[in-house]
C-alpha cells in the first residue's frame, strides 16, 4: 500500500505531497501530439559538411544557425541560435544525432521556456519509436520524465528525416517538474557512474573519464560544490544495512527510484545505471532536501542489444552485473522492506502500463503518424540496411543482429519471466511517497493531519509531541466519515489535534498498531511559530505604471523588505510566495542587508531578468504574499499580509516601518521609510471627530464598523467596532491616526495627567 501524508492548519484541506510531488506539464505546442512537425536549421553551406564529418573530438563545436518550428498551429523563427552533433554511438552513424541550442550565442535565451532541443536520430531502431514509447510509460506511471514529440528535420533544405524531439533535463526542466524556480544541483552521471564510495573529500567526485567528469554538475556551476553528492554517496556506501532506511530516505527519493529500478529491468534498459553504470541524472530537490533520480536516453530498450544478453529473461532481481559495484540498486534490494516493494512496482507496471493490450494500440498510432516521413527519410536505412518493411513490422517481428526482438514479442516474454521470478508479495504497508509536510502560520491552535493510503488498513495511528524527536502522545487515525474524517473508506485517514501548545516545533510520526516500525523512521517535525521580526515586508504596489523602474528602466508591481533588526541580514535561504501552497516559490538573491536598510523585489513574473525579479506576479485585486526562510530543511514563515484592490500606484504599507497596521498610501515610498505623514484619506467618507483636541471620550459624527488608534511610531493603543465614541482618557498627549473602515484620520490629544 503507498502512501502519503499531509498536515493542514485550522481544518484547511491541503493538497498531497507539495514539496517532492512530480508535475507532468503538458505537451504544449511545440510537443504535439498528433501530428509530425517541421523544424528548418538554416546554417552556412560550408558548415554541413563539416559539422557532418566530425567525430568524437568535435562533437561540442557549436555552429551558429537561424532555426524555424512549424507545425498546424503555431510557427516560429528564431535567429543565433547553436547547433551540434549529439550522443555516442550516433556520432559515427550515418543518421546523426543533433543539439539545438538558445542560448550559446544570446545569454539567457529561451524558447517557448527551453534552453536546448534533443533530437534524438534512433538510428539503431527499425521502428523509430522506442524512444518515444519509453518516455510516455514513465510519464504514465507518474515518474519524472521529458516530454516527446516526432520531427521532420531540414538543414539548409536537406531532408534529414524522422527525428525524436526529446526534452532537454536542465534547469528549465526540474523548474517545470519539481516547482523549482531556483534548482538544486543537478548532475548528469555518464559512464562510468556506479555511485560507488571513493572518499569523504567531495573533489573526489569530480573525477575525469575521457575528457568530461563521470557527475557532470549542470547547474550551479560557478560554486562547483559537491558536498550534497558525496553525502548522498558516503551514506549509501557506508551505512550499515539496518541503518540504512533511516539515513537514506531524508536524502533520496527511495520510493520513485523502486519504481524507477523496475521500469528498467521491465524495458530492459541496460544502457542506464543498473547494468551499465550510465545514462541518469542526481537532482537535489531544494523543497524537500532529496535527491530525486531520473532516467536518460531510452533509446537500447524493448529488444535491442549491443552486448549479447537476453533481456527478456535476465534475472529482474539480479539486474547488475555480478561482478560490479551498483551500490544503489543492489543495496537497497539486501533490504527486505525495499526488495519488496520493487517486486511490487514491478507487478504494478505490468498491470498499467507496461501491458501490452495498451502498447499495441499506441504503437499502430505513432507508426500511422511517423509512416509518411518514414518513408521518405533518405537516412532511414545507411546504417544497417532497414527498409520501410523492417519500421512496419518491427512491432512484431525481430530484424536480427542487434534486434533480437519485435516491441510486442519483447514485452509479452519480459512479462512471462518477470511474473515466473517474482519472489512472494506482501502489499507495502506503508511505502512513503513523500516524507515532507505542508504546514503554514497557525490561525488557531487546532491541526488536522491527513494520511492517503491506496488499500485498505484497519487502524493507523499519529504518535508526536514538542521536544526532539519526542513521540510521548498517540491518537488514532479515523477512515469512518465522522469528523474531522471526509467520506468512509477512502482510504483517507485524518487525525486531528486541538489546543495544540505554542511551542516551537511539532514532532510527528505514523505508527500501523501492532508493528515496531514508524513512518518516516525517524519522524519529522513542522515549525509552529513564525520567527521572530527582524525581516519584514514592508510595503507593496500591484499596479504600478511609472511610479519606480527596475533596471530596465519598466514600471512593475514591487515588494519592499525592510531589516528593522540590530544586525545585518544575510538573504540566503529566504523566499517570497503569493502561494501558500508553495512557499519556496521564489529565493531572493544572495545579499546582504544592513540594519535598517530597505530593499525593493520586482513582482514582475520574469526572473529571468535578474535576481531581484521574482518568479510571480501580484494580483491588483488583492492577495496573500509570504515571507519564508528554510530552516533545517523546513520552510519557517517570517511574515505575512494580506493586501486590498489597490488603484494605479496606490501602494499598501506599513503605517510606520515594521508596525503592526496597514493603510492604503497614495504617495508610496518604494526603497524608503513610511511616514504617517504620507498617509492619504483613501475614498474617504467626511468624518469629524470632536473635540479634537480633546483629552477623555472622543465623539464620532458616523458609526465605525471597526477602527484602530495608533500613535505616531505605530503601536495600537485601541480598537473595537460598531462605535461612534473613542476612550482617550487613557491616551498620553500627542499625535494620533484613527485607522477605520471610513479612511485614515489624525487627531491629537490634549491630557495634562498623561
Amino acid at each position: 500500500m503507498r502512501f502519503i501524508f499531509l498536515l493542514g492548519i485550522s481544518l484547511l484541506v491541503i493538497p498531497l505531497g507539495m514539496f517532492s510531488q512530480v508535475i507532468q506539464p503538458e505537451y504544449g505546442l511545440v510537443f504535439p501530439q498528433d501530428e509530425v512537425s517541421v523544424i528548418r536549421i538554416t546554417l552556412h553551406p560550408d558548415s554541413l559538411p563539416v559539422l557532418l564529418e566530425l567525430g568524437q573530438a568535435g562533437s561540442e563545436h557549436e555552429f551558429q544557425a537561424n532555426f524555424r518550428f512549424e507545425s498546424s498551429n503555431f510557427s516560429q523563427t528564431i535567429q543565433n541560435i547553436g547547433f551540434r552533433l549529439r550522443g555516442n554511438t550516433s556520432l559515427n552513424a550515418a543518421k546523426k544525432s543533433f543539439k539545438i541550442s538558445f542560448n550559446t550565442f544570446i545569454q539567457g535565451a529561451r524558447w517557448q521556456g527551453l534552453e536546448k532541443i534533443n533530437l534524438n536520430g534512433s538510428h539503431n531502431d527499425p521502428t523509430r519509436i522506442r524512444t518515444k514509447l519509453c518516455w510516455e510509460m514513465l510519464r504514465k506511471a507518474e515518474l519524472p520524465a521529458a516530454r516527446t514529440s516526432m520531427v521532420q528535420l531540414f538543414v539548409n533544405e536537406q531532408n534529414m528525416g524522422l527525428y525524436t524531439h526529446v526534452e532537454h533535463i536542465d534547469e528549465t526542466f526540474v523548474e517545470r517538474v519539481f516547482s523549482n524556480p531556483h534548482p538544486g544541483n543537478l548532475y548528469k552521471c555518464l559512464y562510468p557512474a556506479d555511485l560507488d564510495y571513493i572518499s569523504e573529500n567531495p573533489a573526489a567526485y569530480q573525477l575525469d573519464f575521457n575528457g568530461r567528469r563521470v557527475y557532470e554538475l549542470k547547474t550551479n556551476i560557478y560554486a562547483d560544490n559537491y558536498s550534497d553528492l558525496s553525502e548522498f554517496i558516503s551514506i549509501l556506501n557506508q551505512t550499515e544495512l539496518e541503518d540504512l532506511p533511516c539515513a537514506l530516505e531524508p536524502i533520496f527519493q527511495v520510493d520513485r527510484y523502486l519504481r524507477q529500478a523496475a521500469f528498467d529491468v521491465l524495458s530492459g534498459n541496460w544502457d542506464g545505471y543498473i547494468f551499465n553504470k550510465n545514462n541518469f541524472y542526481l537532482y537535489k530537490n531544494r523543497n524537500s532536501g532529496q535527491f530525486e533520480f531520473m532516467q536518460y536516453d531510452l533509446d537500447n530498450t524493448l529488444g535491442i542489444d549491443w552486448v549479447n544478453q537476453d533481456w527478456a529473461n535476465r534475472p529482474i532481481y539480479a539486474w547488475a552485473p555480478g561482478s560490479q559495484e551498483r551500490p544503489l540498486f543492489n543495496r537497497l534490494l539486501q533490504i527486505p522492506e525495499y526488495r519488496n516493494r520493487f517486486g511490487f512496482y514491478v507487478d504494478e507496471l505490468m498491470q498499467s502500463v507496461f501491458h501490452p493490450d495498451s502498447l499495441r494500440q499506441r504503437i499502430n498510432e505513432l507508426q500511422d503518424l511517423i509512416a509518411p516521413v518514414v518513408n521518405e527519410d533518405p537516412f532511414h536505412g545507411l546504417d544497417y540496411g532497414f527498409t520501410f518493411d523492417d519500421f512496419y513490422h518491427g512491432d512484431s517481428l525481430a530484424w536480427g543482429g542487434h534486434v533480437e526482438s519485435g516491441v510486442l514479442p519483447f514485452v509479452e516474454a519480459r512479462r512471462i519471466s518477470a511474473i515466473d521470478q517474482l519472489e512472494a508479495l506482501i502489499v507495502p504497508d506503508i511505502a512513503i511517497v513523500s516524507v515532507e509536510v505542508r504546514h503554514d502560520f497557525p490561525l488557531n491552535d487546532t491541526i488536522r493531519f491527513m494520511a492517503h493510503c491506496t488499500a485498505g488498513i484497519d487502524s493507523l495511528h499519529l504518535e508526536y509531541g514538542y521536544s526532539v524527536n519526542t513521540f510521548s502522545t498517540s491518537i488514532v487515525a479515523f477512515d469512518d466519515g465522522v469528523f474531522p474524517d471526509t467520506d468512509a473508506s477512502d482510504h483517507i485517514f485524518t487525525a486531528r489535534l486541538q489546543n495544540v501548545p505554542s511551542s516551537d516545533r511539532m514532532y510527528y510520526r505514523w505508527r500501523i498498531p501492532g508493528r515496531p516500525d514508524a513512518f518516516p523512521c525517524l519522524g519529522d517535525f513542522v515549525h509552529r511559530n513564525s520567527a521572530p521580526p527582524s525581516l519584514y515586508i514592508n510595503e507593496v504596489m500591484s499596479e504600478n505604471t511609472g511610479v519606480v523602474f527596475d533596471e530596465l528602466n519598466t514600471p512593475a508591481d514591487w515588494i519592499e523588505l525592510w531589516n528593522g533588526g540590530f544586525s545585518g541580514i544575510n538573504l540566503n535561504g529566504f523566499y517570497l510566495s503569493d502561494d501558500a501552497t508553495n512557499p519556496l516559490k521564489f529565493e531572493l538573491a544572495n545579499g546582504f542587508m544592513s540594519p535598517g536598510e530597505f530593499k525593493l523585489f520586482w513582482a514582475d513574473n520574469e526572473p529571468l531578468k535578474g535576481p531581484e525579479h521574482c518568479s510571480f506576479s501580484l494580483d491588483n485585486d488583492g492577495e496573500e504574499l509570504r515571507l519564508y526562510k528554510l530552516e533545517d530543511g523546513k520552510p519557517r514563515l517570517y511574515d505575512r499580509i494580506d493586501f486590498p484592490a489597490l488603484n494605479v500606484n496606490f501602494s499598501w504599507g506599513r503605517i510606520q516601518d515594521g508596525a503592526e497596521s496597514w493603510i492604503v498610501f497614495e504617495s508610496s515610498t518604494p526603497g524608503g521609510s513610511n511616514q504617517a505623514t504620507g498617509i492619504s484619506d483613501i475614498e474617504r467618507i467626511q468624518l469629524v471627530i470632536f473635540p479634537n483636541p480633546g483629552s477623555e471620550i472622543l465623539h464620532l459624527n458616523r458609526t465605525l464598523n471597526f477602527f484602530q488608534v495608533l500613535d505616531i511610531s505605530g503601536r495600537m493603543h485601541l480598537s473595537g467596532q460598531n462605535t461612534n465614541l473613542l476612550d482617550a482618557s487613557e491616551l498620553a498627549s500627542g499625535m494620533y491616526v484613527l485607522v477605520s473602515d471610513l479612511g485614515v484620520y489624525r487627531f491629537s490629544v490634549e491630557n495634562s495627567l498623561k
